[in-house]
C-alpha cells in the first residue's frame, strides 16, 4: 500500500505541475538506491553557483572502488544541454553507513563527493588546489562550494517545497 500510495502522491505533483505555466522541465526526482555492493543516486547539484535545472545521476560500485558521474542541464527554456561524459572518482571509504569518493584534483578542483547511507544526504564539495609548475592556479577560484543533491526546481515546485 506505501508504495502505491507515494506512486498516486507523485503522479498528482506532475499532474499538478504540469497544470501550471512553467519554464523548467522536469527532470528526476532525488533517490537513492542502497545495495550492499552498489549505491545510485540522482537528482539535481544544488547549491552556491551553476545552472539551476540539473539531473545528475552517481553509480558506485563496491568491487571496483570507483563512482561514475554524470549530468545533464536544462540550457534554455524546454531545452537540455548534452549529456555530460562520465567521470570516475575513486572511493576512499566505503562502509556500511558511509562512501566517500573523490580525485586528486582535475585542473585547480579537487572533488570530494560523500553519500551517507543511513539519512540519504548526499554532499558533492569542490575545493580549491593551490598548484605551482605547469598548471599554476594562482587566478583560480579560491573559494570552497558546497552542493548537495535535491530534487529538481521542478519537483521542488510540484510538491509544494520552497526552492534552495
Amino acid at each position: 500500500m506505501g508504495m502505491i500510495g507515494g506512486a498516486g502522491s507523485a503522479l498528482y505533483a506532475v499532474e499538478k505541475y504540469r497544470g501550471a505555466e512553467s519554464s523548467d522541465i522536469m527532470l528526476s526526482p532525488k533517490t537513492v538506491f542502497d545495495k550492499d555492493d552498489y549505491v545510485i543516486v540522482y537528482g539535481s547539484l544544488t547549491g552556491p553557483s551553476g545552472p539551476p535545472n540539473n539531473s545528475v545521476t552517481i553509480v558506485c560500485y563496491k568491487e571496483r572502488m570507483v563512482c561514475s558521474t554524470a549530468s545533464i542541464t536544462q540550457s534554455e527554456r524546454n531545452t537540455l544541454g548534452p549529456v555530460t561524459p562520465p567521470v570516475e572518482y575513486a572511493v576512499r571509504e566505503w562502509t556500511s553507513s558511509e562512501i566517500i569518493a573523490g580525485d586528486g584534483y582535475v585542473g585547480c578542483i579537487r572533488t570530494t563527493i560523500t553519500i551517507n547511507r543511513v539519512t540519504k544526504d548526499v554532499g558533492w564539495v569542490h575545493e580549491p588546489v593551490n598548484r605551482t609548475g605547469h598548471l599554476p592556479c594562482g587566478d583560480a577560484d579560491k573559494e570552497v562550494r558546497k552542493y548537495s543533491i535535491e530534487h529538481s526546481p521542478a519537483w521542488k515546485k510540484a510538491l509544494g517545497k520552497p526552492a534552495s
